[in-house]
């Protein structure tokens, strides 16, 4: 595994168990492996197996993107507003996000928003 997905999934597991309040002892029996393990993939040494990856993201409740890809968050560079923009985009359905896409297209028309 490429060393940029161990920092991504490191990153958002310690995030995880930051926001659930979680212990790496309560991870690593509902996951079946050893604590060592746990701090092993928390300690960004390794990363665990898929079926594993599968059972972490059971055990916090969230699709595997919220585990694998890189996550914003509020210790990113954007700002309080700039993240509660794109939360906003995110939960609206494709049609409004293209009238959304197309307003920016049209406000910055000397400067193309591209994706």
């Amino acid at each position: 595994m490429s060393s940029n997905f161990q920092e991504i999934f490191t990153e958002n597991l310690n995030r995880l168990l930051k926001e659930t309040g979680s212990s790496q002892k309560n991870l690593a029996i509902y996951v079946g492996t050893s604590p060592v393990t746990v701090n092993d993939w928390i300690k960004g040494r390794k990363v665990p197996r898929a079926a594993n990856i599968d059972k972490i993201c059971k055990y916090f409740g969230v699709e595997q993107e919220k585990l694998l890809k890189h996550q914003i968050n509020s210790s990113s560079d954007l700002s309080k507003r700039e993240i509660a923009i794109l939360k906003t985009y995110r939960s609206l359905d494709e049609e409004k996000q293209n009238t959304v896409y197309d307003l920016l297209n049209t406000l910055t028309a000397t400067v193309p928003v591209t994706v």
